[in-house]
Order: C-alpha cells, then structure tokens, then sequence
C-alpha cells in the first residue's frame, strides 16, 4: 500500500504574461502539480495565499483567472504565492508566480499646450520654423504622428514641427486658425495652432514670434 509520505511539487512557471485587455474571468496561466504517492496524483487542490483582490485560482483544475479588470499604466507587475496541498492537506507546496501585464494602445495621446498660439510676420520666408507641436502617450509601444490642415504651414510626422509652406505675404486675414491632429495608429487627438499674422512693420526687416521667443531677421 503506497504511503502519503511525499509533498506535492508545484511547476515553476517562470514569469508569465497577460494582456492589459483581457476580458475579467479569463484564464490567465494554469498551476501544475506532480505527486509521487499514487494515492493523491488526481487528488491534489490549489489555493492564493493571502486575500487576492485581483486573481482567483480554481482549487481543482489550477486555472488562474483575473477578477478585475487589468491596466498596465495602473500595475503592470503582480507576484502572487501559490500552494498546493495532497489529498488529506498533510503536505503542500508553494511558489511565487510574476505576472507582467502587457501594454496595448488603450489610451490617447494627448498633447503637452493646447491650443498653440503664435505671432508671425507676413513676410516670415518659407520654412521658417513657427512652432513645434508635443504630445505624450501613456502606451509603451505607440508611435506617434503628427498632421495639420493648413495650406500655409506644414509639419514634420515625427518630430511635430511647424513650419511655413506658403507665404503669408497679402494675406486677408489677420488670424489663421490650423487643426494639428496627434495619431498613435488606434488613437487622434486634436488642437489647434493659431497664428496671428502681422503686416511689415518697416523696409527690411520682419519679426515673429516662435515658442513665446521674439526673433528678428532682415
């Protein structure tokens, strides 16, 4: 007759990885427990030690599942401890488990001044940097890309500078009024870029203002 004179022995399963998104309940890893006393090989229960508010663990299959909704930018590392126990609970062995929540593009990108206010000659030459839009994504792996609607100014996709593209020599109105859009791919956030353009103020010379700096050229 076999004797219960051995533990069960949990498999170390390293760190495992969940997505952010996963809908609540889902199977997030499985626990896995061997016992060499025959008597409790299919009989073997699983247990969190401590209150988990975030996992559960099935005490027969050893299937651990989430009980809340996950959010890397709020946790993105739990560790929990695990114990399994034989058949009459005399032996038990326990293992700590990291769980890392991957990052998914959930969230906006939101830009850093809004909207962007400046004052520029009419006479400002093309390329002339005017502004240089910046937005911040919480989302580890988004890249962002920048665009405006305007045919006098035009901007850099990557780095999210203003320049001129058409000259604003005999322009009507003293005010433009641009939308620059930030995307991360899933994600547009927008504000606006307002230039108020000013006539020549004497031969040779112009004057705008760039970043809340005076410039001047001739």
């Amino acid at each position: 007759t076999d004797l219960n004179d051995n533990p069960p022995v949990l498999q170390d399963l390293g760190v495992v990885t969940v997505k952010e998104d996963v809908k609540i309940g889902s199977p997030v890893t499985t626990l896995k427990a061997t016992d060499v006393d025959t008597s409790d090989a299919n009989k073997m229960t699983f247990s969190l030690l401590g209150n988990s508010a975030v996992f559960t663990v099935d005490t027969r299959s050893g299937v651990i599942r989430n009980m809340i909704q996950l959010d890397r930018e709020t946790e993105d590392y739990y560790t929990i401890e695990c114990v399994v126990y034989d058949s009459n609970r005399l032996h038990n062995d326990t293992i700590q488990i990291q769980i890392q929540v991957l990052d998914v593009s959930d969230t906006k990108p939101v830009f850093l001044s809004t909207p962007y206010e400046v004052d520029l000659s009419e006479l400002a030459p093309v390329d002339t940097v005017v502004a240089k839009a910046e937005a911040m994504d919480e989302d580890l792996e988004d890249t962002l890309a920048f665009e405006i609607s305007s045919p006098y100014f035009k901007i850099d996709s990557d780095t999210g500078e203003i320049t001129v593209f058409s000259t604003l020599k005999g322009v009507q109105s003293s005010q433009l009024t641009s939308e620059v859009r930030v995307s991360d791919g899933t994600f547009v956030s927008t504000t606006d870029l307002i230039v108020n353009v000013y006539k020549r103020r004497r031969a040779g010379s112009y004057s705008f203002t760039k970043w809340g700096e005076a410039v001047r050229g001739s």
